[in-house]
């Protein structure tokens, strides 16, 4: 009940963001940028969005273990991974809220084991997580070049780069060590209960094939990270497009240091559902320092918060159809 409450809450914060948002710009210019931008542009940002989202079940499959990468498992976690991403944006839960779907999907409809999965979704999640970061650097570097951006953003844009990278190496260390299952073991020496020593092996195996993928498999840890920073890469290419098509273009490393803001600011208002509000308004300010029109930012989080919604909308068809019996 309290989970309910404060979803509601949080949601209502995001959609008062971005009402303050939209009082700060023109919206009949606004309506007519969108207008402007058309349907055959619109489609090239989805088609943008469907590439990233293949790149990403290519890089979870690779994740899995014993999974053969081919088209037909890689159709099956782009399945999975649509339907779960859907929760993700509608949950707050640090994009956490889905994964448990995803794991039961594969379990379920393809009949992969739920350790297996579960570790699979920890992996791909940590890889994304370090390919995002390498992303980040590139965009933090871009910021320190341009003498557009205040002092004060350019030093929470370094705090937050350094909250994020010892999160993400806390995360890799549990994995690549055995941490969770040692802890685990040192827990359930002080008990005798069959449960707790059932998940202990349940935590030693999911150990197991993490230790497994970072050491023996290393060309698939390589390219999964390269195939995550591609992802990222296409963020990038898709505010570049979606501004060239407003009329508005603007070079590579605005559109690099966009999306890099963006994502950042999107991490850490995980709290908020789909960061409605935040994503706006961190366009609104970026955009605003870099090309001198705030306006032009707004019109284009819209569009990619329209593109969003649909793919949220196929996510949760793709969701209902596998959670049917199989």
């Amino acid at each position: 009940m309290a989970g309910k409450v404060l979803r509601w809450v949080f949601l209502g914060i995001g959609i008062a963001i971005l009402i303050l948002v939209l009082t700060e710009i023109d919206l009949v210019w606004l309506f007519t940028q969108l207008k402007y931008f058309g349907w055959l542009s619109f489609s090239i940002v989805l088609g943008i969005y469907l590439l990233a989202f293949w790149l990403d079940a290519v890089s979870w499959t690779l994740a899995i273990e014993d999974i053969p990468i081919s088209w037909i498992w890689t159709w099956r976690t782009f399945a999975a991974r649509i339907a779960g991403e859907a929760y993700n944006a509608l949950i707050p839960a640090a994009g956490m809220g889905g994964e448990p779907t995803k794991a039961y999907i594969l379990k379920r409809r393809f009949g992969v084991d739920l350790k297996a999965s579960s570790a699979s979704l920890v992996i791909a999640k940590t890889v994304n997580m370090i390919a995002l970061i390498a992303f980040l650097i590139g965009g933090f570097l871009l910021i320190q070049s341009m003498n557009t951006f205040p002092e004060t953003l350019r030093t929470m844009a370094g705090l937050g780069l350094s909250l994020f990278v010892v999160g993400t190496t806390a995360l890799l260390l549990l994995q690549r060590f055995r941490l969770t299952s040692r802890l685990a073991l040192h827990l359930a020496k002080r008990s005798e209960r069959l449960w707790v020593h059932r998940t202990l092996a349940n935590l030693e195996e999911v150990d197991r094939i993490f230790v497994k993928f970072y050491q023996d498999r290393s060309t698939r840890f390589g390219c999964a990270l390269a195939l995550a920073f591609a992802n990222w890469l296409l963020g990038m290419i898709e505010i570049y497009v979606v501004m060239l098509f407003l009329g508005h273009p603007i070079d590579w490393s605005m559109a690099w240091v966009i999306e890099a803001a963006t994502q950042m600011v999107r991490t850490a208002a995980f709290f908020i559902p789909a960061a409605i509000g935040v994503q706006e308004g961190t366009f609104l300010i970026i955009c605003g320092l870099l090309t001198g029109s705030p306006d032009i930012g707004v019109a284009a989080a819209l569009i990619r918060r329209a593109r969003e919604i649909i793919w949220i909308i196929i996510g949760l068809i793709f969701a209902t159809v596998l959670n049917k019996n199989p």
